[in-house]
């Protein structure tokens, strides 16, 4: 068995990183325009159902990534990965469009190595862009007014690599852990003007931005016993960032055809490296939880957006929060009957952005719900999640957008380092 473990690790980053890069090709929020994208989350699906709570949530069985400390807690091997499927609508007071996508959201990887700590290696998306705005605007010249397109479009994304470890103390009731990420990949933005009139210069510009550098992640956990119960409080913060990136600009002649443009590069330039900071976040959670029977979480983030910075107009970045909640109940994990032992997930959320466009702010909100099927014999699970949101508002040329969401992911559990003996 844990040859095929091996086997399906290798297999399932293989196809991670396929998928990831096709998925470059079919994500689309205008919305991913602003600082590195719209923010991905790589919590596991069955913190996702609830609410992406996490900080105070912690499993002998699961791998909580919002609290390294929670890694302490682990008892059994436990591999998880997971895909998902989005639906949007955007709306703005003329418009309405559809955009769909598949993506793979990671994978992540635990062992106790011992009953000293417990070490997690995962690969997950840290954030998307992909947008493409056009617009049509009238330029005076020589007494003439010209009609000008321009076209305003990206991809790309950053993704991160999981060096995680949890260590217990006092009996465990207090449990300290770290994170250690590297940041890596790339996003290309294009600006394309082009004249709806003859005799014009026509001009594409792509800017490139490799990105790449450390992070960090501690987290803090107390849990005491309540009658049948563990009540957990917890504590996380994520370091600011400080990637380095380094861009290529890239510029085209845009050749217009009678059905499309034909694109003919004329010069490259590449910039000096410079650096990219990104605030870092703090977090403090509660929960109360009895393994196989029921877990409630709560959550408050904290991230100072002040600090961001952009050139953009009508935009500014301030201080943001968010609050989460979730609730898992099995009704009878020890009976007979296949439907008593499935997990069944609630949670919900309310982010308020640090995003904010002609004053207005672009808040976030939506229910999450899912289940975790059990096979049979074992602790493994099949998990499914749905969430149904919205983003935004359709006023002053903004744009809102309602989503639903579903994924289907797998939580392996073994048991490894555990030494046979023979009577």
């Amino acid at each position: 068995m844990k040859i095929y473990t091996g086997l399906l690790i290798i297999l399932s980053l293989s196809f991670y990183q396929f998928a990831y890069s096709q998925a470059d090709e079919l994500y689309y929020s205008p919305y991913s325009y602003y600082g590195l994208g719209d923010k991905i989350s790589s919590n596991a699906l069955r913190n996702r159902a609830l609410g992406s709570t996490g900080i105070a949530i912690s499993s002998p069985i699961n791998i909580v990534t919002d609290n390294p400390a929670s890694y302490a807690n682990l008892k059994q091997t436990t591999f998880e990965f997971s895909s998902s499927y989005k639906k949007s609508r955007f709306i703005t007071d003329s418009i309405r469009i559809k955009r769909s996508n598949i993506a793979f959201d990671g994978l992540t990887f635990g062992f106790p190595a011992n009953k000293h700590f417990t070490l997690v290696l995962g690969l997950n998306p840290v954030s998307k862009s992909g947008y493409k705005v056009r617009q049509i605007s009238d330029l005076v010249h020589e007494n003439d007014t010209l009609k000008l397109l321009t076209i305003r479009s990206g991809d790309g994304g950053i993704q991160k690599t999981i060096l995680g470890l949890g260590i217990p103390f006092l009996k465990h009731k207090l449990n300290l852990g770290v994170n250690a990420f590297y940041y890596f990949g790339n996003i290309s933005r294009y600006k394309e003007t082009v004249f709806l009139q003859q005799g014009f210069i026509n001009t594409l510009v792509k800017n490139k931005t490799n990105y790449k550098g450390w992070g960090y992640h501690f987290g803090v956990m107390y849990s005491d016993s309540m009658g049948k119960f563990q009540f957990r409080i917890g504590a996380s913060y994520q370091t600011s960032l400080k990637l380095k990136i380094q861009q290529t600009y890239e510029y085209y002649d845009v050749k217009p055809n009678i059905t499309s443009f034909t694109y003919i590069p004329f010069d490259t330039l590449e910039k000096e490296k410079k650096q990219f900071k990104y605030p870092g976040e703090i977090g403090i959670g509660i929960g109360l939880d009895q393994f196989n029977k029921l877990t409630l979480g709560f959550d408050f983030r904290y991230f100072d957006g002040t600090k961001l910075s952009t050139n953009e107009p009508n935009t500014v970045f301030k201080k943001s929060f968010k609050f989460q909640y979730g609730l898992e109940w099995v009704p009878n994990f020890s009976e007979e009957g296949y439907w008593k032992k499935v997990a069944y997930r609630f949670g919900g959320y309310y982010h308020q952005s640090e995003l904010q466009l002609f004053n207005q702010s672009i808040n976030q909100t939506a229910v999450t719900f899912g289940m975790g099927l059990p096979f049979r014999r074992t602790l493994s699970r099949l998990n499914v999640f749905f969430e149904l949101g919205q983003r935004g508002v359709a006023t002053q040329n903004l744009v809102k957008e309602i989503y639903f969401s579903t994924g289907l992911g797998v939580t392996f559990n073994e048991t490894w380092f555990i030494k046979r003996k023979l009577e």
